[in-house]
């Protein structure tokens, strides 16, 4: 059986699981433990996205596999971005930042498929978000930009980040089976993210409540 999303009853729920000392020692072994370290944007984009992911992505009928053209688009958009990526400051540059990545991979995906399959903003900015996931873990960034970027990043909107949080939502009318093709517009993006950054306040982030989501539904490896 597939792992469950978890799906939190009460905001002071969500803040016990952020606080916990098992979430700060997950966070801490994720992002700054040196073993975790890669080392090029290639990496980066290698690790950042797995065979789940893809499975979303129909193009054996074109004859394309989706983690070649993600890997390729993400390893020279990394190559590019990363060091603008290590400079931004707030929240405000962050989300135009991921608007500007979403709309590159989107806009590649259907180059690269000749107008044949759409891949949306919101699947495009969910991976984004992935990668940037990623990057945060490359040696040449410092732990003081991670740990100012940690807190700056957008939380990859998918099954688990989607419906763990739709009880404490009722205003984003996020449905009870929400995936990640339940995002369809920028607008919708924006509003679910500023959403879910709330709830995190004042001492959590967007980040810190994905690994809380993914980590809750997947009990069996915490």
């Amino acid at each position: 059986m597939p792992p469950q999303p978890y799906v939190f009853t009460s905001l002071d729920e969500l803040h016990r699981e952020l606080r916990s000392a098992k979430t700060l020692e997950k966070e801490q072994d994720f992002f700054f433990t040196v073993s975790t370290r890669r080392d090029t944007a290639k990496e980066a984009a290698f690790t950042s996205a797995v065979g789940n992911t893809f499975r979303a992505f129909p193009l054996r009928r074109f004859d394309l596999s989706p983690s070649v053209l993600y890997r390729e688009w993400a390893t020279a958009y990394g190559e590019q971005h990363v060091p603008t990526f290590r400079t931004i400051t707030d929240a405000a540059a962050m989300r135009q930042f991921v608007i500007a990545g979403g709309r590159s991979l989107d806009a590649y995906w259907s180059e690269a498929t000749a107008g044949r399959h759409t891949m949306t903003f919101g699947r495009a900015a969910k991976l984004f978000n992935l990668l940037i996931k990623g990057w945060l873990r490359l040696s040449f960034i410092t732990d003081d930009e991670r740990r100012r970027l940690l807190s700056l990043c957008e939380v990859p909107l998918d099954t688990f980040t989607l419906q763990a949080v739709h009880r404490l939502l009722p205003a984003c009318k996020i449905p009870p089976k929400a995936g990640m093709s339940f995002v369809k517009t920028e607008a919708q993006y924006e509003a679910l993210q500023d959403a879910i950054r709330a709830l995190c306040l004042p001492d959590s982030y967007p980040l810190r409540y994905e690994l809380v989501a993914w980590n809750l539904s997947h009990p069996e490896i915490r």
